[in-house]
């Protein structure tokens, strides 16, 4: 296998769903009209390598984001403290460079939380030592508080607008290696079959309309600069496999999402790079 995955399949996930207070999508009508044609969190791309920890760079890229979005802070949390400590979590896959599942993330990060990346980077061979400072920083930061179900498209573009981030799990195949600003259906079907595979989404582009953007683990040589546009018509067609899964989380205190209308909005999150700033 050219490129690391390392999503194992659970169908725990209405249970995981359902193990939190609810969420409600009370989602008022947007007038997407007058949103920002594109916007993406800043993530700093990673790659897995030959690893077998997607749902561990998922999730760190969930926190990552929320990171920035909450305080402007570019922060990095840790794919690889993520990945062990939902095997450990999982009590079926720790010990072995085998993958893990989205629920063991989840269920990991609502016990233990997530470190930065300075804490615990990706070792030069699989290990599951995590020091007493990763413990600790981990505690501190990025417990999950509740999960959204959001397969839907256009409730995860209304996630999404509201510069939320999901993580999915789809089957990957090997002419996704070719994708590079657009993922395609027929990029996303074609090929030999290579298992499954977890990622983030970041932030949406508008075209003709408006998006899903995607970070991938597999480092700035996928995509452009490990980032793509997914397709409608891809998404469709991964909705028809019962594994697929499109997740948002919120943090511990932070129950019920805030709904905004965009009409008027005005950012506040802190720092402003490029399409963040200013009135939408």
């Amino acid at each position: 296998m050219s490129e690391g995955l390392g999503l194992i399949i659970s169908d725990d996930h209405e249970a995981t769903i359902n193990s939190f207070d609810a969420v409600p999508l009370t989602f008022r009508v947007k007038d997407l009209s007058s949103a920002p044609a594109a916007w993406e969190s800043p993530i700093e791309v990673m790659n897995q390598g030959q690893s077998y920890s997607c749902a561990g760079h998922a999730g760190a890229a969930n926190f990552t984001h929320r990171q920035f979005v909450e305080t402007g802070e570019a922060v990095k949390y840790s794919p690889w403290f993520s990945y062990i400590t939902s095997q450990r979590a999982s009590k079926q896959f720790f010990g072995r460079d085998g993958g893990t599942s989205i629920k063991s993330v989840i269920d990991a990060a609502t016990l233990d939380g997530c470190c930065l990346e300075t804490m615990c980077a990706r070792p030069s061979r699989y290990s599951t030592t995590l020091t007493q400072d990763a413990v600790r920083d981990a505690a501190a930061h990025k417990h999950v508080g509740g999960v959204v179900d959001l397969r839907d498209w256009d409730t995860v573009i209304d996630w999404l607008t509201d510069r939320r981030s999901v993580v999915i799990g789809t089957k990957w195949y090997s002419t996704q290696a070719n994708v590079r600003d657009i993922e395609t259906k027929a990029l996303g079907s074609g090929g030999s079959f290579r298992g499954y595979h977890a990622r983030a989404l970041i932030g949406w582009a508008t075209n003709g309309v408006i998006s899903p953007r995607v970070l991938n683990s597999h480092g700035s040589g996928w995509g452009t600069n490990g980032r793509a546009t997914i397709e409608r018509e891809l998404w469709e067609w991964w909705k028809r496999d019962a594994n697929f899964f499109a997740l948002g989380f919120t943090d511990i205190n932070e129950r019920i999402p805030a709904r905004r209308d965009w009409t008027g909005f005005q950012w506040t999150g802190g720092a402003t790079p490029d399409g963040v700033g200013g009135q939408a």
